[in-house]
């Protein structure tokens, strides 16, 4: 990219900035060697790019929301009691803990913040196998049903831990889980287009930037493909404290509007909410000006004052 030199503010310090497609391995060998000045940083390998002096790592809670979309066109999720027990079945937190190196902080909901917000809490859902079982038993559940979970075969390497472990855990609660991963077209095709899934690992958004950002996933004129509403899930009484919240500019208003968003969707579970994960980058510290974003596809943001020391 060049430099324009009629931008509003002034002549900016650097000439070109040169971006850089680069598989995950590479763009990290290259930090490490000088050869770019930013990247992202998986989680596991944060602590040794932290060795490297020439090297800054930032790590910051993102807007973005992890969860698993329940497709809500399936009879055998109809019953609430159904989707709540799969949220029970999940130790979100050691996951977190364990395989996520405590990047990432557990959330119940798709509205926590911002700081004008929030974070409304009601069912924390925790991890919690024996009440997990009990839904299922109230619920009918036929544990011959098999349940399949669709991610990414061209997920991070933490995905590719934690997908396991959520299967299991499923199945320690009598849910038939299978593990299913699918290139781009796929997660496509079968996740937008048709929709052809049961539970997607699903994440990314601006969740935490605006409480209507998180809410509108669940409205039900927004269903994919031509809309947002990943889940299908369709409820008239929150479609109109949704258009309320959206036709009101008192805040005061709107944070009451949006924590009864909040119990409604954390009662109704058409999604079951996992984590926020921590955007985590490297830059070189010659990359003067530099600001990390909490949004990792937003670092350009202040390009106009970045230089390039020695």
């Amino acid at each position: 990219m060049k430099r324009n030199d009629g931008y509003f503010k002034g002549k900016v310090a650097l000439e070109r900035i040169f971006l850089k497609i680069l598989n995950p391995d590479i763009g990290l060998a290259q930090l490490d060697a000088g050869e770019v000045d930013y990247s992202n940083i998986p989680i596991g390998e944060m602590d040794r790019v932290k060795r490297n002096a020439k090297l800054v790592v930032s790590s910051r809670p993102s807007p973005s929301l992890q969860n698993l979309a329940i497709n809500m066109t399936r009879p055998y999720f109809q019953d609430k009691r159904v989707r709540q027990a799969m949220w029970h079945a999940i130790d979100r937190q050691g996951i977190v803990d364990s395989i996520l190196g405590g990047q990432a902080k557990v959330v119940n909901s798709p509205i926590f913040g911002p700081a004008w917000m929030g974070e409304p809490q009601f069912n924390k859902y925790p991890f919690d196998p024996a009440k997990a079982k009990a839904l299922l038993k109230e619920a009918g559940w036929n544990a011959n049903q098999r349940v399949e979970l669709m991610g990414k075969s061209s997920g991070t390497k933490e995905q590719m831990a934690y997908t396991p472990v959520i299967q299991k855990q499923f199945r320690d609660v009598g849910i038939a889980c299978e593990v299913v991963l699918a290139d781009n077209a796929g997660v496509q095709e079968r996740f937008v287009s048709k929709p052809d899934y049961d539970l997607r690992d699903n994440g990314g958004g601006m969740y935490g930037a605006e409480p209507a950002n998180g809410a509108i996933y669940f409205h039900g004129k927004e269903h994919m493909p031509a809309g947002l509403n990943y889940s299908r899930y369709a409820n008239p009484k929150l479609d109109e404290l949704i258009d309320s919240g959206l036709a009101t500019s008192d805040q005061s208003k709107r944070k009451e509007i949006y924590t009864e968003v909040v119990r409604l969707i954390n009662d109704e579970a058409p999604t079951i909410f996992l984590w926020v994960p921590n955007s985590i980058c490297g830059y070189n510290k010659r990359l003067q000006g530099f600001k990390p974003t909490s949004y990792l596809d937003n670092y350009l943001w202040n390009a106009e004052e970045w230089s390039v020391g020695s």
